[in-house]
């Protein structure tokens, strides 16, 4: 019956181009940072496996970048499969600009097909994390459109084909950094507004 599964799963997920297959389960998850720090989980569990540092490389991907980027092996989660190449941009707090990319491709800096084991961190801004690659023009992306929005804190997260999961993280843009402060200052004016009005009923009872 395992058998059975394997042969009407995989086929599938070598049509999607996205991970491998664990006993017969299709999740696969990669938790990664901007400064070279991954890690994966298969069969959607919780249980995270450390996988080989970030480097930084030459970009050969024809990007343009001069510096060196941020690249990260997942060979050894994939298990002899592979991963669509292309870009996944990543957009700003509330949709807004394009704040980084995830650029999936091979040794040979391919960005068609469906034979990516390497993933290139781009991160547009200058703040001096790894991936950090400075304010540059996008316009060398694959696609423009992004597939998610990262949060106030930074942190950003999407689903490829329904089977690989990817949660990254970098520091957050200064904008929205501010903005961040900006509603805790708020939320904390609202709660002493709120204790000083239930102070002031108490004392004129």
């Amino acid at each position: 019956m395992r058998f059975f599964r394997l042969c009407v799963l995989l086929p599938g997920l070598l049509l999607a181009g996205i991970a491998p297959l664990h006993a017969g389960s299709v999740g696969l998850i990669f938790d990664f940072n901007e400064f070279g720090v991954a890690t994966y989980s298969t069969n959607g569990g919780t249980t995270f496996t450390a996988l080989p540092a970030g480097t930084l490389v030459p970009d050969n991907t024809g990007s343009g970048i001069a510096g060196n980027v941020l690249e990260y092996n997942f060979s050894a989660a994939l298990g002899g499969l592979f991963l669509n190449n292309g870009d996944a941009p990543i957009a700003g707090l509330g949709g807004a600009g394009l704040v980084g990319d995830l650029r999936f491709t091979d040794a040979a800096g391919v960005l068609t097909g469906t034979d990516a084991n390497l993933m290139i961190f781009y991160s547009f801004d200058g703040l001096g994390a790894p991936a950090d690659v400075g304010p540059i023009s996008t316009v060398f992306l694959t696609s423009q459109t992004p597939v998610t929005s990262e949060l106030s804190n930074g942190a950003f997260t999407f689903t490829s084909g329904g089977v690989v999961t990817y949660n990254g993280s970098e520091i957050p843009e200064p904008f929205s950094a501010s903005l961040l402060l900006v509603g805790l200052v708020t939320l904390g004016f609202i709660a002493i507004r709120r204790d000083a009005m239930v102070n002031r009923k108490i004392a004129s009872r």
